[in-house]
């Protein structure tokens, strides 16, 4: 790092920490009612305005569950019917589906609705519930649902109604009730992101800690690590909540981000193997000189990397890319005006010799001499394996539970609705009523949508009693043009979801109907794929830009970009390759961990390539430079991936799907990356350069 930066940061450290001070507390005040706003709200957003221009995305639609430990009741019905006249008296309540209300039409010339069930008195509710199959009831009797829309344009409509519908039906005697409604994820996010924040502060700090004091036996050394983590986290979502009103879900990953940037560049700070008896101001500027640069390289390619994110439409993922930019380099800064003020103030920051990383330093070298031709040819070929089926056999796929643990309520909520009632996943099929439109046709059509497991809110063939009587004319009458037929489906994954659709358009096609599809369900299988793979586009090009700029600092030696770009990449597509042979699937929770992780990845190869570096220009030989290399890298590599796969590991039980990502994917590529830079990357340079 530069002699002058170097010296205003020495010169200037306090003046600095009284900033950071004061801008923490005020940035802490700020935090106090932060909104966080919803993943997948953001994304039907999104696909709303880019993809249909569509003014409605069902947000305004319930479901609800009642689920009894035995037959449904005459008097749990009548009551069901006052709750829901409850609901029905207020004027913002559009309409309501329901057992109660599900109707036959016994000739369409004379539209006339007959309720299949008659509450009038007990009696014909037993010979009524038995008589007709409705939508609205399990075939056990033990589970009812309906379906409940509000009015469009209610100021905070969804979440108010939310909250009310619970509160009517949650005096009835159920085991158990089930709401499933758009406004019901944003509203579980928002409930659970700071609960989930402070799991990840306190256990996973807790677990850095006593990691931590293992390898140093120096409470100052924990100390600085934790607060510098804590700033750098507060001052991120604070510029969030000032830029932009509050911090999107995908946001907490940050956390993630900034304690990975924090242990590394201090690990590094504080690695003082080949450093001459310096104190104070000198030992600072040695080692700024030393490892300044080569963490500086890293903090600014892994800035560049998350802000490639800025160029995609979706608004949160461009904000992402700006506070983990931000955040990265405000870490960079904090943690080196800390490790100046730690100089000064003479705190012992190199611990006691720990024997397990000692022994682990010494078995490098060993390793290397180890490692047989055979071996290497073994272990090339299950690599380039691993990374075929990476590269070929990977699939691209989203779910709208993605994001939720199986054991939360809400995946629960959707699970009740797709195994009795059809699921909860809704798609609108719209067709246009032309001069070449045929109402058996349409019959036909909504039959072939049933059976392909779209259950509509209106199937002509199943409420009209005598549908064959139904001609054009009479049809064209009642219906609006387009004919929007309304359907819910099981959250069955985005590809299967495409391929259902392509069939079915080609039904249409061959009935010679107009079709159009919309609805909250296909929007997200559309928009969900599209953004994964515009995340996956833009980490290429993260890792081709900071190949690009290792070419360009090292005068433009085009062969720096290979060793550059190949140690990035291949842990990653060994991570995948893995992680195949388990069902896995990329989608956007995944692929943003992969974005995180490759900051690691990059923070090892940048260290050992500077090191490298660095003993070249004293004029050591190709084989002295990568040997010292390693020997003066090696020790905080190591201590960084052991802490970052132990403290990762309270993640995998999170409530959030990303966040149980982010543990296995960092701690699967942070073992492989590892092994890959010690042992691999050396032979690469040997080789190469």
């Amino acid at each position: 790092m530069n002699k002058i930066i170097s010296n205003t940061i020495w010169d200037n450290k306090y003046l600095f920490l009284f900033i950071i001070f004061i801008i923490f507390i005020n940035s802490s005040l700020q935090l106090k009612d932060l909104k966080v706003f919803s993943g997948p709200e953001r994304i039907l957003k999104f696909a709303e305005e880019k993809v249909i221009h569509s003014k409605n995305y069902d947000e305004n639609t319930f479901l609800l569950g009642l689920k009894y430990n035995k037959p449904i009741q005459y008097s749990e019905i009548k009551l069901i019917d006052s709750l829901t006249n409850v609901l029905e008296s207020d004027s913002n309540i559009k309409i309501i589906y329901s057992l109660i209300n599900d109707f036959r039409i016994n000739n369409p010339l004379v539209p006339i609705k007959n309720n299949i069930l008659d509450i009038t008195s007990e009696e014909r509710f037993i010979q009524s519930i038995n008589t007709d199959s409705s939508d609205y009831i399990s075939s056990d009797f033990k589970k009812t649902m309906m379906i409940i829309e509000i009015k469009d344009s209610i100021p905070n409509g969804p979440e108010k109604y939310f909250y009310k519908i619970k509160d009517v039906f949650s005096h009835l005697n159920t085991e158990d009730l089930y709401i499933s409604a758009l406004v019901a994820s944003r509203l579980y996010f928002q409930g659970k992101v700071i609960e989930n924040l402070l799991f990840i502060l306190i256990f996973c700090s807790l677990l850095c800690c006593i990691i931590l004091y293992y390898f140093s036996k120096n409470l100052l050394f924990i100390l600085i690590n934790i607060i510098s983590i804590l700033i750098a986290i507060v001052f991120c979502f604070s510029i969030s909540n000032i830029l932009f009103g509050g911090i999107e879900l995908l946001m907490l990953i940050v956390p993630a981000i900034i304690f990975i940037i924090c242990i590394s560049d201090f690990m590094h700070l504080t690695n003082f193997n080949n450093t001459p008896r310096l104190f104070g101001k000198e030992l600072f500027i040695f080692q700024l000189k030393e490892m300044g640069l080569p963490i500086t390289i890293t903090s600014l390619t892994t800035a560049i990397g998350f802000l490639s994110f800025i160029s995609s439409d979706l608004v949160a993922l461009s904000r992402l890319g700006i506070i983990s930019s931000i955040g990265i380099l405000i870490s960079l800064l904090i943690t080196i005006v800390f490790f100046a003020i730690s100089l000064d103030l003479k705190m012992k920051l190199d611990g006691q010799s720990n024997h397990f990383v000692n022994w682990f330093e010494n078995i490098v070298p060993t390793i290397h001499n180890k490692i047989s031709p055979k071996l290497r040819i073994i272990l090339l070929l299950i690599s380039s394996t691993l990374i075929f089926s990476a590269l070929f056999n990977s699939r691209i796929d989203s779910f709208i539970t993605d994001e939720v643990n199986e054991k939360s309520k809400i995946y629960n909520d959707v699970k009740f609705f797709e195994e009795n009632f059809g699921g909860m996943k809704y798609m609108s099929f719209f067709v246009d009523l032309d001069d070449n439109f045929d109402v058996k046709k349409l019959i036909l059509f909504e039959d072939y949508l049933h059976a392909k497991g779209y259950t509509p809110f209106f199937q002509i063939s199943k409420y009209l009693n005598n549908y064959k009587l139904l001609n054009n004319n009479i049809f064209k009458k009642f219906a609006s043009n387009p004919y929007q037929i309304k359907t819910r489906s099981n959250d069955i994954g985005s590809m299967a979801s495409h391929k259902k659709i392509k069939e079915i358009k080609a039904q249409a096609k061959k009935l010679k109907i107009s079709l159009n599809v919309g609805g909250a369900g296909f929007l997200w299988d559309k928009v969900s794929n599209k953004l994964t793979i515009e995340v996956l586009y833009s980490l290429l090009i993260a890792i081709c830009i900071i190949s690009l700029l290792f070419v360009i600092i090292n005068n433009f030696n085009l062969r720096y970009f290979l060793i550059a770009f190949v140690p990035n990449i291949v842990p990653i597509l060994l991570c995948i390759g893995i992680l195949n042979f388990f069902n896995f699937y990329l989608s956007l929770s995944s692929v943003f961990v992969f974005a995180i992780v490759f900051g690691l990845i990059v923070d090892d190869s940048i260290h050992i390539l500077s090191s490298y570096n660095f003993y070249r220009k004293k004029g050591q030989n190709n084989h002295e430079a990568i040997k010292n290399a390693i020997k003066n890298t090696s020790v905080p590599i190591i201590k960084t991936t052991i802490v970052l796969v132990l403290s990762m590991t309270p993640l995998l039980f999170s409530e959030f799907r990303s966040l149980n990502y982010l543990a296995l994917i960092s701690i699967t590529t942070s073992i492989i990356a590892l092994f890959f830079d010690l042992f691999i990357l050396p032979i690469m340079i040997k080789k190469i350069l």
